[in-house]
């Protein structure tokens, strides 16, 4: 039984030059695998930043201290709008901000309409960060894969007016 918890803020936020956020949603707050996963929206007008933060929580098995920002793991969105099945897709790799490390890409939404965004997690152990396993100094194993899936209806003045988290699957 692995008791580890991590904590993964998921935020998409829209930037404009100069122009601060017009709108800013929740999308979910849950528990999944040891896992505590807090997501939301924030847009302007040119384009959206997809970014998450994967953070230890308090007694993690892993090695980590609390708060402690999880480096290595692999994250990956796909992005679909429903009327005209048009998609973007792809990785969310790390990067450096004034207010910490984050895994973010900037995705360009330009139609309103019905979206479907999936986000993929996967462990640190998948791009070569390990852990030892021996008894004095190892650690828990990483989580299973996961993913979280988001239906939003965005409207013609770019609001969004409907948010649904549907049902995390591991894989």
């Amino acid at each position: 039984m692995r008791y580890f918890i991590y904590c993964v803020s998921f935020m998409l936020v829209l930037f404009s030059s100069g122009v601060l956020a017009k709108q800013s949603v929740t999308l979910s707050s849950s528990d999944q695998d040891g896992m505590h996963i807090q997501s939301g929206i924030r847009f302007e007008t040119n384009h959206w930043v997809l970014w998450t933060r994967l953070k230890a929580q308090a007694y993690n098995p892993n090695g980590f201290i609390t708060n402690d920002f999880i480096p290595y793991c692999q994250v990956s969105y796909h992005l679909k709008r429903l009327a005209t099945k048009a998609q973007t897709q792809g990785q969310l790799p790390m990067r450096l901000t004034l207010t910490g490390p984050e895994y973010g890409h900037v995705i360009q939404l330009t139609q309103p309409g019905r979206y479907f965004l999936t986000i993929h997690y996967i462990s640190p152990e998948h791009n070569g960060f390990y852990r030892h396993i021996d008894k004095a100094t190892g650690v828990a194993p990483w989580w299973h894969p996961f993913i979280h899936k988001y239906q939003m209806q965005v409207a013609a003045n770019g609001q969004i007016v409907a948010i649904t988290a549907l049902q995390g699957v591991q894989q």
